[in-house]
C-alpha cells in the first residue's frame, strides 16, 4: 500500500492523562477513551507531538528527528553521506548513513565514533572511514 500524503492525513487532538513506556512502545491514557474496546482502535497508531511541547535536550542529548538529514563527514573532511534514520540497537543508537550512491553505512552513535554534532548546521563529524 502506498504511503498517504501528509495533507490527506486526519489528525485528532487528545489530552494525555497518563503515559509510560512499555517494551518498545508507549502506553497512554487519553482523555475520553475509557472503554478497552475503544482504546483497542488506537493500538499501533502513530502519535504526533508538537515540537513546542518537546523539553529542551541537555548537553550531549539529541532528538533523533534532528539527526536525520545531517551531513556526516569524517575527520579528514570526506563526506560519508546523510543520516537517513537512527535505529535503536539496544546497547546504543546507530546512525544509518546513506551516500550519494545509496550505499548504507552504519555508525554507532557513541562518543568513541561521533566527534561533533551540530544540529543547527545539520552536520555530524565522525571518526569513521568510508570502507568500514
Amino acid at each position: 500500500a502506498a504511503q498517504p500524503k501528509f495533507e490527506d492525513l486526519v489528525f485528532e487532538p487528545f489530552r494525555v492523562l497518563q503515559s509510560k513506556p512499555h517494551s518498545s512502545r508507549i502506553v497512554a491514557h487519553l482523555e475520553g477513551i475509557e472503554q478497552p474496546e475503544l482504546a483497542a482502535q488506537f493500538k499501533g497508531r502513530r502519535v504526533y507531538v508538537s515540537r513546542a511541547r518537546f523539553p529542551a535536550p541537555t548537553e550531549g542529548e539529541y532528538y533523533w528527528v534532528d539527526l536525520v538529514g545531517c551531513l556526516v563527514t569524517n575527520l579528514e573532511g570526506r563526506v560519508l553521506g546523510t543520516v537517513a534514520q537512527v535505529v535503536d540497537h539496544g546497547a546504543h543508537p546507530i546512525l544509518s548513513v546513506k551516500s550519494d550512491a545509496e550505499q548504507e553505512m552504519l555508525i554507532p552513535f557513541v562518543a568513541a565514533y561521533v566527534v561533533n554534532v551540530d544540529t543547527q548546521a545539520k552536520q555530524i563529524q565522525a571518526d569513521w572511514q568510508e570502507d568500514y
